[in-house]
């Protein structure tokens, strides 16, 4: 098992499930940041992870 492809995942998801949580709470990017305790710089680097991610997922070739 490659733990750091664990790892890489793990925060993935989370970061994932918080723009999700951003987007739909309706709030601006500095809005949510600030409420919780994140950095905009953090946020819009692990929003890029995030989109870079679910862009190699559709690339995937999928098993018939």
């Amino acid at each position: 098992m490659n733990t750091q492809k664990v790892a890489a995942d793990f925060r993935i998801s989370k970061w994932g499930g918080l723009v999700k949580e951003r987007i739909a709470s309706g709030q601006s990017i500095s809005a949510f940041c600030e409420e919780n305790g994140i950095s905009k710089s953090t946020y819009y680097y692990r929003q890029r992870a995030v989109r870079e991610a679910a862009c190699m997922l559709s690339l995937m070739p999928t098993k018939s």
